[in-house]
């Protein structure tokens, strides 16, 4: 038998595959444009959320390949909120082991906040993994949520 993955445990199966390549590789190549768009739609990160009384923030990279800051405010009548324009995170705040530091000058609601990185008391993937949390230490106005929460892609 052969493996296309792992490949022949025999000379025999090698031998009677060369005349069948050029079918075999098209199937493959076939199989695997098949298979990418699914794979490219499962490439997210970590989602960093919060919500305050009056907005929702998102930091995901789901639709995207770049971390992007989506802002809704509520608004009476509107269900969800009004979403703002989303923003690139690179664009805006700098990330580390630390925590998360927006710009004085940034152009989201995040702007002059700086959040610290903490431990949640709640658990993530179904209680398996420690929470993890970004609490805001400084330029924490009341519009902002106090904590934006990591939620994991994939536990």
């Amino acid at each position: 038998m052969f493996c296309i993955v792992c490949g022949a445990y025999n000379r025999r199966p090698i031998l009677r595959l060369q005349t069948m390549a050029p079918t075999l590789s098209r199937a493959c190549c076939l199989f695997l444009l098949l298979l990418l768009p699914t794979l490219a739609q499962a490439n997210c990160s970590t989602t960093i959320s919060g919500e305050s009384a009056t907005l929702v923030i998102n930091i995901t990279d789901c639709e995207r390949e770049r971390m992007e800051i989506e802002v809704n405010v509520y608004a009476p009548g509107v269900d969800g909120g009004v979403a703002q324009p989303k923003v690139s995170l690179a664009s805006q705040c700098r990330q580390d082991a630390r925590g998360l530091r927006c710009r004085a000058d940034g152009s989201t609601v995040l702007a002059g906040a700086v959040y610290r990185y903490t431990d949640d008391t709640n658990p993530t993937c179904e209680g398996r993994v420690p929470g993890r949390r970004l609490t805001c230490v400084s330029g924490c106005r009341a519009r902002l949520p106090k904590y934006l929460y990591l939620r994991p892609y994939a536990c």
